[in-house]
């Protein structure tokens, strides 16, 4: 994966069943990946009787793979996809770094339940390394 890439998931629509819909990837239980970060699951429902989902994040690459969660409301208007930053999702933890071959357990919730159906996004960023100081290579 490219460092600072941005990994940006989930179908176009916004049909829910559902109290809650955490959209990580296209896919339902197909693991997504860019490079070598691999996801799973890639869409999470998350009815109100549950606090929380799990995701499994899997580093493949030979080095540490330092890793963001950003979380978004999503929306659809006139057809057009819009990002509303929330603290409505509750991501545990939201930066971390993983070693090559390993698998970190990410935790999902809401802080507060939702009364009607709602959607998010969840991205997941690699955080590039520090470079050293003053820009030198």
């Amino acid at each position: 994966m490219t460092a600072g890439k941005k990994l940006r998931f989930g179908p176009r629509s916004t049909g829910m069943a559902a109290s809650c819909w955490l959209i990580l990837g296209a896919g339902f239980a197909i693991p997504a990946s860019a490079g070598s970060l691999k996801i799973n699951p890639v869409h999470i429902n998350l009815p109100a009787a549950n606090k929380s989902v799990s995701l499994k994040m899997t580093n493949g690459a030979a080095a540490n793979v330092s890793v963001r969660v950003l979380t978004y409301g999503w929306t659809q208007v006139d057809g057009r996809d819009v990002y509303t930053p929330t603290n409505n999702v509750i991501v545990s933890p939201p930066i971390f770094t993983i070693a090559p071959g390993a698998t970190q357990l990410v935790r999902v919730g809401l802080r507060t339940p939702a009364s009607s159906p709602q959607a998010y996004r969840l991205v997941v960023e690699e955080v590039p390394e520090a470079g050293p100081a003053g820009g030198a290579t």
